[in-house]
């Protein structure tokens, strides 16, 4: 087979791949008095990666950390734009229904963040109402508020979208008022600086807005992460908790966080009036009952637990397919997408195996998963962290296998001890369960260092 011929198979193998999990997945969706229906409900994501630029040096942040290995390609204004407005008019012109997450370092630090917003404004609004974008997700650290300005046109564009049918939904990645001063740095070229009025803003545009908030639960600073807790539950309608999955974690910070979490979950029991039923009762309701003390009974519908199999990253500097804006590393482009006019596109194929790879992966088959006795209770690795530490995606850090056996520990002797545990034993596999069951009996000698299984 000659080399050209080879080539053209791989990119015609990525364009199936994609046509046939994505671009198909989209065309055919449809709504029903409002809701959206996939013929498939995972693949629903385009994930744009518009720029490594932020306003911050978050301690735990991986841009912080390997800003230019993960995105070592010149970024400009006029080809970001541009390349911008190829995908948009693309979706537009198809008619495709999606969730488009805009994924920056800060959006809205970017000079251009409005023109984006209004490139998928001008394409949107001449879309019919029922085949427009289903949502537009924005993660940000807040940092508009400081500008009156900035934040009313962050108001004005959430407005014309909801006009449209697409809600703005921002997520705001901060710390709290108790955390700031150890995690959040800014740049010394940042022209913001926290002040006292930052948070209480926040808290007011949130609200106002139903805005939740996604604070990261990191190595430094746990012992204060129960008040920063209630802080969150206090002035936010929905959180979505994070630990940092990184080999930063110390046998005394472990220990904190095992000790956090039980805390956290008497005040939840608290404020369920100390009533046992009740406290059950918010079980399904992730908004008030928080996503990470529900995961050793979840059924994940994928084999990674985070969104990298239900994503279209494009990274829109170079228009680079990569498997998420964690693992956009130069070794892991699966390829370049080319939108060659307003209805269709060329792939060129760089390393289309890996992102096959990654999409047919379970992280219970990753090295040393598959022979862990709690892999099916587990939320498994980042694969960017993986390869940050241990140089393969699919190599688990073993300092991030003890932070998920102390944070399941937590989570399920808390249960044990006040007897909730066998009231949600009821209804899930028999291998959770043998999961759950080691994780009670073994996590103090796994903590003290004794291998997975013995």
């Amino acid at each position: 087979m000659s080399v050209d011929l080879y080539q053209k198979e791989k990119d015609e193998l990525g364009k199936y791949f994609i046509d046939r999990f994505y671009i198909n997945n989209w065309k055919n969706a449809s709504r029903d008095n409002g809701i959206v229906k996939y013929p498939n409900s995972n693949y629903t994501m385009l994930e744009l990666i518009i720029s490594k630029s932020c306003n911050l040096k978050c301690s735990y942040c991986y841009y912080t950390n390997y800003r230019n290995e993960l995105n070592p390609v010149p970024e400009d204004k006029h080809t970001i734009l541009t390349n911008f407005e190829k995908v948009i008019k693309y979706v537009s012109n198809n008619q495709l229904i999606l969730n488009l997450d805009l994924f920056s370092g800060e959006f809205f630090v970017l000079p251009y963040c409005f023109d984006i917003l209004n490139i998928i404004y001008t394409y949107q609004k001449n879309v019919p109402f029922d085949r427009r974008i289903e949502l537009i997700s924005i993660p940000t650290n807040g940092s508009f508020i400081y500008s009156e300005e900035k934040t009313n046109k962050v108001k004005e564009y959430m407005k014309k979208f909801y006009e449209l049918g697409i809600p703005v939904s921002l997520s705001f990645s901060i710390d709290g008022p108790f955390l700031d001063y150890i995690n959040r740095p800014h740049y010394s070229n940042s022209k913001e600086k926290y002040n006292k009025n930052f948070y209480g803003n926040i808290t007011k545009f949130a609200k106002k807005f139903h805005i939740g908030a996604h604070p990261m639960i990191y190595s430094d600073g746990v012992e204060q992460f129960l008040d920063t807790f209630i802080w969150f539950d206090t002035n936010f309608e929905g959180l979505y908790l994070l630990e940092v999955r990184n080999s930063r974690w110390s046998k005394e910070s472990l220990l904190s966080l095992y000790y956090t979490l039980k805390s956290i979950l008497s005040y939840i029991l608290y404020k369920s009036n100390n009533n046992i039923k009740e406290f059950i009762n918010r079980k399904n309701d992730l908004n008030n009952f928080y996503n990470i003390f529900m995961s050793p009974f979840m059924q994940i519908g994928r084999g990674i637990g985070c969104s990298i199999q239900s994503s279209l990253a494009i990274r829109l500097s170079d228009m680079a397919v990569v498997p998420c804006h964690r693992t956009s590393y130069p070794e892991s482009v699966t390829g370049y997408i080319n939108f060659t006019d307003s209805k269709d596109y060329e792939f060129l194929s760089k390393n289309i195996e890996l992102y096959i790879q990654v999409n047919s992966s379970t992280t219970r088959n990753f090295i040393p998963c598959e022979v862990c006795p709690i892999r099916y209770i587990c939320s498994g690795p980042c694969l960017g962290g993986n390869y940050e530490h241990t140089g393969d995606m699919f190599v688990t850090d073993p300092n991030v296998c003890l932070l998920e056996f102390t944070k399941l520990s937590a989570i399920l002797s808390f249960f044990n001890e006040r007897n909730i545990l066998p009231r949600f034993l009821k209804d899930i596999e028999e291998n959770k369960k043998s999961s759950i069951h080691y994780i009670l009996t073994n996590w103090v000698k796994i903590f003290e260092g004794e291998p997975y299984g013995k």
